[in-house]
């Protein structure tokens, strides 16, 4: 398009700078439409024939999740690096699964899988997450004990935190029993 073309101040026929291309590079960021900008140089009869390659920013459009049986799927959204409309970048996928595990770990599933998936959205610039989670058997408490000179029984101790015999290992709750 001719409102890029305006912005890559090299002229055909003339000689090749590198400072022109570098500016040329950062007018085409400026424009904040463009997650990378790549130049690509190839020689041809005694010239250089210049292919700027732009990729467009891509924001996710939806995110969605399967294989959940158990863990709350609110707290999991929590737990998303990101959310709707942030800007999807080659960082997105790798952050959303290791963000995810870490929550499951947390909440009682450390043989969890998480495998986020890209898939194209409505229009070129918009792109959907699926997320795809195998919680498989979570970590169980087996038995609850209080030890030292307690005033109070067991049972009653046991009505002041959250954990229970048999639950599921829940760190996060186990934090705020302490």
């Amino acid at each position: 398009p001719e409102e890029l073309r305006s912005l890559v101040d090299i002229q055909k026929g003339y000689l090749l700078r590198t400072d022109d291309i570098q500016t040329s590079v950062k007018r085409l960021y400026s424009l904040g439409r463009f997650s990378s900008v790549s130049v690509f140089a190839k020689r041809r009869q005694g010239t250089v024939l210049l292919t700027f390659q732009l990729t467009p920013l891509q924001h996710i459009e939806q995110i969605s999740f399967s294989g959940l049986d158990h863990v709350n799927h609110k707290e999991l959204v929590k737990a998303l690096p990101v959310s709707q409309n942030d800007e999807f970048n080659s960082k997105t996928l790798p952050e959303t699964e290791a963000q995810l595990l870490k929550h499951l770990h947390r909440v009682g599933y450390p043989d969890a899988t998480v495998q986020a998936l890209r898939s194209p959205g409505k229009s070129y610039n918009r792109v959907r997450i699926r997320v795809e989670i195998e919680e498989n058997a979570p970590a169980r408490i087996h038995t609850i004990s209080f030890q030292g000179a307690a005033r109070l029984s067991p049972e009653h101790l046991s009505g002041f935190i959250q954990s229970r015999d048999g639950g599921i290992l829940n760190k996060q709750a186990l934090a705020q029993d302490h």
